[in-house]
């Protein structure tokens, strides 16, 4: 005996029921589909709220940075004046002529012997000193003395040089050049 099954079912009645099912399995799918697609779209909707929170607050620290550092422009404006004053000071004192160090060196190479009653400043790097020594000797030793060893003068003319019959001295005026490199 064969087992044949007989399908009774009409054939439209099949293919009602075919279409039944991929109606209900396309729904399914498309339910599913615009879940995921709802979920990305819920995703990215955090995401950019998110960045535009982020976004805003940046803004708000940078604004606040600007106004802090537009705050300190007077405070930057000091500063490049004082450097700019610090420049022309450091350049000036490089410069300069330290008279100390001539003052140094005079009162080095003057013996006790020797008194400067005044010196002044003259044209071409030079100084004309007078005072008084006890002898015409003292007074040589001190115009030789200017000029030996390491010193700061480079020349030393004896200008006049005459006795004191009240003093019992003798005065003396001399012009000294000086050499303003080493000044400096």
């Amino acid at each position: 005996m064969y087992s044949q099954s007989v399908n009774l079912i009409p054939q439209e009645e099949v293919h009602e029921q075919v279409k039944e099912q991929v109606v209900k399995m396309s729904t399914v799918f498309s339910v599913l589909l615009f879940l995921i697609v709802g979920g990305i779209s819920f995703y990215f909707y955090n995401t950019v709220n998110s960045l535009k929170s982020d976004i805003k607050k940046t803004d708000s620290e940078i604004e606040s940075f600007r106004k802090e550092i537009s705050s300190m422009a007077n405070v930057e404006i000091s500063a490049r004046n004082l450097s700019t004053k610090y420049n022309i000071l450091k350049d000036l004192m490089k410069s300069r002529e330290k008279y100390s160090i001539l003052l140094a060196n005079l009162k080095e190479k003057t013996p006790s012997t020797i008194v400067v009653a005044n010196m002044t400043d003259s044209a071409n790097n030079s100084l004309a000193i007078s005072g008084t020594g006890e002898t015409y000797t003292s007074i040589a030793d001190f115009a030789n003395s200017l000029t030996d060893g390491e010193t700061v003068f480079s020349n030393v003319s004896l200008n006049s040089v005459s006795y004191e019959n009240k003093s019992s001295r003798v005065s003396y005026s001399i012009v000294v050049t000086y050499i303003p490199e080493k000044l400096r």
